[in-house]
């Protein structure tokens, strides 16, 4: 299933950079029907989500979603589209406290996972308050993830940080599944403020599509220091 999805979502990139996902929804909707019930078939219909949302397609993105958790029970795709479904209410529909319900139910459900700390960011916590520290374990003072500018963006934005003394940090872009698009810095720097421009590109050199993301600043051991949204807009 995971080919499938691979090879569906560099599909999805080509219509994408065509100007035509209208052309790409369509193409799901006829591998979807053709392969009903099989692994190919549920690619499909799982690509089409975030295609939908993109559309403005809110409701029919919500009717979709809430059939593939009902599926998918108990498997990582329950994660990811629980958490897809909470982003369809908040930003296509416009219902915040449904979007806050299911933001509460997926933190609930997945205490440790990374996805947890953007749904916790969604509900309004301040990016310090993130996560949940084990005893005796505390954050590293002084450290500060600045909110990117310009945000909502465009092509790119300027992402900064101040480090209060010289440590290791990486600064990791995510997006809205958990899934790493980029790298901006990862090693030692010394303290002081540092600043990077994300070019909404992927590691590969790609633009993302418009949508959330999530810059995380991490420390040793991919410890969080701060989380930060971007809104990126084409």
């Amino acid at each position: 299933m995971k080919v499938a999805q691979f090879s569906l979502d560099e599909l999805i990139f080509s219509y994408r950079e065509m100007g035509k996902e209208e052309d790409a929804l369509a193409y799901l909707e006829d591998v979807a029907a053709r392969y009903f019930n099989s692994s190919l078939g549920d690619a499909a219909l799982r690509a089409s989500v975030p295609v939908l949302s993109r559309l403005g397609l809110g409701e029919k993105a919500l009717t979709r979603v809430s059939d593939l958790i009902r599926r998918f029970k108990r498997t990582t795709w329950e994660r990811d589209l629980l958490f897809e479904k909470g982003m369809i209410y908040k930003y296509n529909l416009g219902e915040h406290e449904k979007a806050e319900q299911v933001f509460l139910d997926f933190v609930q459900s997945y205490p440790d996972d990374l996805v947890s700390e953007f749904a916790r960011l969604e509900l309004g916590y301040a990016p310090t308050q993130l996560g949940r520290e084990k005893t005796g374990e505390q954050r590293v003072s002084g450290v500060n993830l600045f909110q990117s500018y310009p945000n909502p963006f465009n092509a790119e934005t300027l992402l900064g940080f101040a480090l209060p003394q010289a440590t290791s940090v990486k600064l990791v872009i995510y997006d809205v599944l958990g899934q790493r698009v980029r790298t901006l810095a990862d090693g030692e720097m010394p303290s002081g403020v540092h600043r990077v421009v994300w070019d909404s590109k992927n590691e590969a050199g790609r633009e993302v599509s418009s949508g959330i993301y999530f810059c995380r600043l991490e420390g040793d051991g991919g410890k969080l220091l701060q989380v930060r949204k971007l809104v990126l807009l084409r």
